[in-house]
């Protein structure tokens, strides 16, 4: 037991798990929606079981709020000075249209866009070439096809189509691209799920994936002291401790 922290010493004396010694100790995420929560969920699960297996237990000990809260209100929220002790105990993860703010320990999710709005954009992709037959073969079993895909970016497209003529009746249409993305993803959730998979195993998502989890790692460093949390919990990755 290399350099053993006070926690791993507890565990080896007296042969509980992480999960147990911190039972009732945890470091809440806020996020701003379902869709994020659900996107974050299997983006965790993916770091821990491929790109970083020293994060499965660090990652148990993450809770995801459940609430639904605008960015502007959760950066406001996290960047309040007088909140300032209460927002280093938690984590913030925004859609990934928006910025990460490390500092007030404020991350974005990687893929540039909201969960209910990045799969339409990478299924086009996915679309094009010959270089993701495997993904049209895959989802052939689930009785899905090029063109349910084509059905889907249509209902898609219709979003903006929507928008324009909402414009030009002259109503308002403030927060209408979000509840229209949002209703489009619940509709179609089975079949971006697969999407989904695709996207987290893509070689293109891998750099995006990776600047994640080295901001996801550094808040946890920060947060974990006001938790009470040894924060060798989650340790380095070797290319991480040889640098």
């Amino acid at each position: 037991m290399p350099d053993p922290g006070p926690s791993h010493i507890e565990m080896h004396l007296s042969g509980l798990q992480a999960s147990s010694l911190y039972r009732n100790i945890f470091i809440p995420v806020y996020t701003e929606d379902d869709e994020a929560r659900f996107f974050l969920q299997h983006l965790l699960d993916y770091i821990s079981k491929t790109l970083d297996t020293g994060f499965a237990s660090a990652k148990n000990l993450l809770h995801f709020v459940e609430a639904n809260i605008g960015s502007d209100a959760l950066t406001s929220l996290f960047r309040d000075l007088k909140m300032n002790q209460s927002s280093m105990r938690s984590i913030c993860i925004l859609d990934g249209d928006q910025m990460s703010d490390p500092k007030h320990h404020i991350i974005a999710l990687p893929g540039g866009s909201p969960p209910d709005r990045m799969f339409s954009i990478f299924l086009r992709e996915l679309m094009t070439g010959e270089a993701h037959n495997a993904f049209w073969h895959e989802v052939q079993a689930f009785g899905y096809s090029k063109l349910t895909a084509s059905d889907v970016l249509k209902d898609f497209d219709s979003i903006a189509e929507k928008i324009a003529e909402e414009k030009s009746a002259g109503r308002s249409t403030h927060g209408l691209q979000r509840i229209l993305s949002k209703a489009h993803f619940k509709e179609h959730r089975a079949f971006y799920d697969l999407v989904r998979k695709a996207w987290l195993v893509n070689e293109g998502s891998q750099a995006a994936i990776r600047k994640f989890r080295n901001e996801l790692f550094a808040a946890f460093k920060k947060t974990a002291a006001f938790r009470s949390i040894d924060a060798r919990i989650w340790p380095q990755l070797t290319t991480e401790a040889a640098a």
